[in-house]
């Protein structure tokens, strides 16, 4: 939950996410105004140019399944990216239902991410820690559907 936790700081999402929804709440509420437009504009962009970079696109497989288990796989990189890309792509001509749906994703996305801190603190306050693999040292991870063992191994 660590790289999660660093990935949310390092690429500043939950920031840029309450940015996007504050312009969009500014166009709604003043729509002459072009500079909340333009914050929209920026923040997008910026939120292209972060989000692919993101260490979770580069998770393995297993990891990448394992983030889909726990509901974190859609609040990270490319797929963050591409939820923010539909809504803004399905509701351009009306910011306030985009607004609306940012505000979602935003308030979901902190949740998480609230939850994942707790997570890591209550860890630390029971001693589990992270394992660190020496060199040459590996890890293997087998994935069984739960569907093929009826929920019980």
């Amino acid at each position: 939950m660590q790289i999660v936790s660093d990935e949310l700081d390092e690429t500043n999402q939950i920031e840029l996410i309450t940015q996007l929804r504050n312009s969009l709440q500014g166009q709604v509420k003043q729509p002459q105004e072009t500079s909340h437009q333009q914050n929209v504009v920026n923040t997008i962009k910026t939120l292209r140019e972060v989000l692919p970079k993101a260490e979770s696109n580069t998770f393995s497989p297993a990891w990448q399944q394992i983030l889909k288990e726990i509901g974190l796989y859609n609040y990270l990189g490319k797929q963050l990216l591409a939820r923010v890309n539909k809504i803004i792509q399905r509701n351009n001509i009306t910011p306030a239902i985009a607004e609306e749906e940012i505000t979602k994703l935003y308030e979901a996305l902190n949740s998480l991410n609230n939850g994942i801190n707790n997570l890591i603190s209550g860890f630390k306050i029971v001693r589990i820690g992270a394992e660190s693999l020496q060199p040459g040292e590996c890890e293997v991870g087998i994935l069984i559907p739960r569907i093929a063992i009826d929920n019980e191994l």
